[in-house]
């Protein structure tokens, strides 16, 4: 009873005060010899290990079993909680089947259910609001079916789920002597005595000692089993075409080399979300696994041809299968770091690929490494480790830039629209492709910004044949809840059969899941969303409304995130466990170059820019590269300053900005053109970034910021740039008082009104003439609104009517006011709209104020 919960390093400290207290007692070792056979038996039928530690575990699970009716099996992921339970289950009933008697050697039936991912109401019961009739839950179903089984066979409810007060102390009266459950209607159902309350948690941080006391404990711990039992079984399942010396020359790269890379991980890199290593360990033979159609017949039915691989001779193989190993080290261990664990990574993974132990993990080799026949990785000129890809048909390294396919911008496409081709989109859809089409679950994590998403749903919707993948898309926000994603799930599925579900016959589904860490924590830390999805993941399906599991088939799961903070979340390791995690990090500047440059270089192609212009656009794209990667440095966000946050969405932003400027508004002769389209870039980086800057001290840095980049980068002097913005000052520099007056903007053109997007985009010098168009619009705005609006217009409310104005009219733009009350935020965003020809609807917030509302207030928007 105690020693089962005891951590692995108290063990022997437990032993000792035994022995202390009964000397020269020696305890007979039990018999459970045929108990033990069985349990064997099931794990060759699992295809699992039957490893020392893990046939303990199962045997004080089943001695618990024995002498309490509830018990918990705590334990993080990949400590064997579900595996145990499964193979004791199966050689219990064997053992009934064989006729061998022995305690509890019955039939076992096994109901699992997770109690989070519904609400208290769907778990134990609730009365409908609008029939006021009682609706029993899925737990009060399964506890009343099987309460009143009168057969012999071993009932266990396995209770797989975090464990807190919201839910566990109504179990109380379940777990004591009364053996009752107490429902919320008043019923009151007796357990039976051959019922067992399993609960199956990683911790009981949220449980409390009224609940622990109930309950036996059997404590796994995963660095006990470790990752090479799961190796074994991996190896037993590869194709035979492979042949004996290329699996064993791939075992020996595991047992040489997957150690210290491991070690490496741990001790000198930091990871953008947490892993295990027997988590990271299965990756590596997952990328492995779907590298190796060459060794797997093709075809179905009667079509079955051959594996190609069958014919490769063993030196081919073996070569093949040392790529093959390193590729997927190097997308399992080294991808769940950031930029600088990667270069870290990058130099350990070529000398430990070399045959030698890198500098300090000499005394963490377990096997000396095999010589490798295939050629090194060429990591020279700058390039590293994850610049390159094994082609597994020539046996060769080859750089992803080589694959990147040179697109052009389509005639009419809108900003947003376009994708350029990187090697980072090419390497990151190839991975994402990969694990689709050998039905392995994906999960990509990375800062805002780095593309997540657009590589996802893009290949999702343009990537996958039509006719054989039925993509769901799956957005989650803080306010999701575990119904919202089951009703989006079933609603694209179609009954196969009675309990199953699926996409059509022939399809595939795969439900990509964005911004998985949104959910919001309940009070004790459980996320019922991803409690929903990990109830699919571990047990193949959710329980409906009616208290019915469906079996869903033929279903894969992808996912993205950002990385934790800011409202993100950190997921439970018992769900990410079952992803493949790739961590993707922020763009090298090359990657940030090609990709504004080719976009600037669409836009000042398809017009007629003057040459001195189109001569810019490497300098302005490295300028703005410069600027955001000080701003990001210098300006770090603070309690007071909570919005200083800054991502690659900027960089697009000011880029964006000069897609509003036509060749027109840059006429003139010598160098007016290149003057003018700096004043440009200046004015576009001032909105993006200067417009958040919160007092004069941080914007005095941001402008100086700005005159030495401008200095170095195109050899001008901003405040000769400026000097009209000066007017009679006699101030020798341009200062924060002065830029006030630098305006871009479409207002000032009368031609075209009513179509604000048609409207030229240029500087406006003429102060006087700013300020009187601007009280025209009020005037015109308060001829034909109920709602009239006396201002006062002068420079501050000019400045945020223009700035509000430019955001409208990019598109798919948003703009948040921040400010305190009477500032104008509301009166002059209304002034902007109307400017930029929009009809505006405001939300009212009051006390009465619901969801309700909130469903049906943008609808009379639309």
């Amino acid at each position: 009873v105690n020693l089962c919960k005891f951590l692995s390093h108290d063990v022997p400290l437990f032993n000792g005060i035994v022995s202390d207290l009964f000397p020269g007692i020696t305890l007979p070792t039990p018999d459970y010899d045929a108990l033990t056979v069985a349990m064997k038996a099931q794990c060759a039928q699992r295809n699992l290990q039957p490893t020392e530690y893990f046939l303990m575990k199962t045997v004080q699970l089943y001695e618990m079993i024995v002498v309490r009716h509830g018990l918990m099996t705590v334990g993080q992921p990949f400590s064997g909680k579900s595996s145990s339970l499964q193979v004791l289950a199966g050689a219990l009933t064997d053992l009934h089947d064989q006729g061998v008697a022995g305690t509890l050697f019955n039939r076992i039936q096994v109901r699992s259910i997770n109690p989070k991912s519904v609400t208290m109401g769907q778990l134990y019961g609730e009365t409908d609001r609008a029939t006021q009739e009682w609706r029993d839950g899925v737990l009060a179903v399964y506890f009343r079916q099987l309460a009143a089984d009168p057969s012999d066979d071993r009932k266990w409810i396995v209770l797989d789920g975090p464990v807190d007060a919201i839910w566990i102390e109504n179990m109380n009266t379940v777990l004591d002597d009364n053996k009752k459950l107490c429902l919320p209607n008043s019923e009151i159902i007796q357990m039976s005595g051959t019922m067992s309350m399993i609960f199956e948690v990683g911790d009981l941080a949220a449980a409390s000692p009224a609940t622990v006391s109930r309950c036996g404990m059997v404590y796994l711990e995963p660095h006990q089993l470790g990752w090479k039992p799961l190796l074994s079984s991996w190896l037993a399942q590869l194709p035979g075409a492979l042949g004996p010396k290329a699996k064993k020359h791939l075992e020996a790269l595991f047992l040489s080399m997957l150690p210290l890379a491991l070690r490496c991980l741990r001790k000198e890199l930091q990871e953008i979300s947490p892993t295990e290593d027997i988590g990271v360990s299965r990756s590596t033979m997952r990328l492995i696994t779907c590298m190796l159609d060459d060794f797997v017949p093709s075809g179905s039915g009667d079509d079955v041809k051959p594996p190609v691989g069958a014919t490769f001779d063993d030196a081919t193989k073996v070569q093949m299968v040392e790529g093959m190993f390193l590729f997927a080290a190097i997308w399992s261990v080294g991808a769940t770091t950031d930029a600088a664990g990667r270069a870290a990574f990058s130099d350990f993974f070529c000398t430990l690929a070399a045959g030698e132990a890198p500098t300090g993990y000499a005394d963490w080799v377990e096997a000396a490494p095999p010589a490798l026949t295939l050629p090194p990785i060429p990591v020279d000129g700058g390039a590293s480790v994850y610049d390159y890809k094994f082609d597994t048909a020539s046996r060769s390294w080859v750089l992803w830039t080589s694959l990147v396919e040179n697109m052009a911008i389509p005639e009419g496409s809108g900003f947003a629209d376009i994708i350029v081709p990187t090697k980072d989109s090419v390497r990151y859809t190839y991975l994402l492709d990969m694990a689709l089409q050998h039905n392995q679950p994906l999960l990509m994590v990375g800062p805002t910004g780095t593309g997540k998403s657009v590589y996802m749903s893009r290949h999702l919707v343009k990537g996958l044949p039509g006719d054989k993948w039925t993509p769901v898309f799956i957005t989650m926000s803080a306010r999701t809840s575990a119904n919202m994603v089951q009703e989006q799930v079933d609603g694209r599925l179609d009954k196969r059969k009675k309990g199953v579900y699926g996409p059509p016959i022939g399809r595939k589904a795969v439900v990509f899941v964005d911004d998985l860490n949104m959910p919001a924590l309940e009070v004790y830390g459980a996320q019922p969303p991803i409690e929903l999805l990990r109830q699919y993941m571990d047990h193949g399906g959710w329980y409906d409304r009616t208290n019915t599991f469906r079996t869903m088939t033929d279903c894969l799961f992808v996912s993205a995130m950002g990385s934790p903070g800011g409202g993100r979340n950190p997921v439970t390791p018992r769900y990410t466990r079952h992803f493949n995690m790739v961590c993707i990090v922020d763009f090298d500047d090359g990657t940030l170059q090609r990709i504004f440059s080719s976009i600037l270089n669409w836009a000042l192609t398809k017009a007629t820019f003057p040459a001195a212009v189109k001569e810019m656009r490497d300098g302005v794209v490295a300028a703005t590269l410069h600027v955001y990667k000080t701003v990001l440095a210098g300006l770090l966000p603070t309690p007071t300053r909570s919005h200083y946050t800054f991502s690659l969405r900027d960089i697009s932003r000011v880029m964006q900005g000069f897609l509003m400027v036509q060749p027109g508004e840059l006429g003139g002769a010598g160098g007016a053109p290149r003057d003018k389209y700096l004043r440009l870039w200046t004015h576009e980086v001032l909105r993006v970034f200067y417009d958040r800057l919160v007092d004069d001290k941080d914007r005095g840095w941001f402008l100086g910021i700005l005159k030495t980049t401008l200095r170095e980068r195109f050899e001008s002097d901003f405040d000769a740039l400026f000097r009209h913005l000066l007017g009679g000052s006699s101030d020798a520099s341009v200062g924060v008082e002065h830029v006030r007056s630098l305006f871009f903007g479409d207002f000032m053109d009368d031609g075209a009104e009513e179509a604000a997007g048609s409207r030229r985009y240029d500087e406006c010098i003429d102060m006087p003439a700013l300020l009187s168009k601007v009280e025209e619009y009020l005037a015109d705005h308060n001829a034909t609104s109920k709602r009239p609006m006396n201002l006062a217009v002068f420079l501050y409310a000019a400045e945020h009517v223009s700035r509000a104005a430019r955001v409208l009219r990019q598109p798919g733009a948003h703009l948040m006011s921040v400010g305190v009350g009477g500032s104008g935020r509301q009166s002059l965003s209304r002034l902007a709209a109307f400017m930029s020809g929009m009809r505006v609807f405001q939300i009212e917030i009051s006390k009465s104020y619901t969801q309700a509302e909130w469903r049906g207030g943008p609808q009379k928007g639309l």
